[in-house]
């Protein structure tokens, strides 16, 4: 197999975890010290706080998530991916909406020989308001 389709194998697992809301199953893509980078936020470091955050993003209604792999670039032990998302989205008391947006994620290889992420980062299409 090789090193994208490891990768886009990763991100349909991780998708279909998000759209389960299951944030634990989803900080276990991370290292225990992996930071996150979300947009208008301080940065997210180790998987016990990712969770957290992706708890919160449960809370403020985030409901699926689409990825899609743009590039995949190998890096010695490591692999940056940069791709894009649609993210949906129901807001209490709103209509459900779509963010559209990109990221960019490291991921390492460990030494039971899968890839976890170190770093990811990520943000929405949409203009500054």
């Amino acid at each position: 197999m090789g090193l994208r389709n490891e990768v886009e194998e990763l991100l349909a697992q991780f998708a279909k975890d998000f759209d389960n809301q299951d944030a634990e199953a989803l900080a276990n893509f991370y290292t225990p010290e992996a930071s996150l980078l979300p947009p208008g936020s301080p940065l997210v470091v180790g998987r016990d706080a990712i969770r957290a955050y992706v708890d919160g993003m449960f809370a403020a209604g985030c409901r699926s998530l689409r990825l899609t792999t743009g590039e995949v670039i190998e890096a010695g032990d490591c692999a940056i991916e940069v791709g894009s998302f649609v993210m949906g989205i129901e807001p209490s008391g709103a209509d459900p909406i779509e963010e559209v947006g990109k990221y960019v994620a490291v991921y390492q290889r460990q030494s039971d020989g899968s890839l976890k992420l170190i770093v990811d980062t990520f943000n929405s299409d949409a203009p500054e308001s």
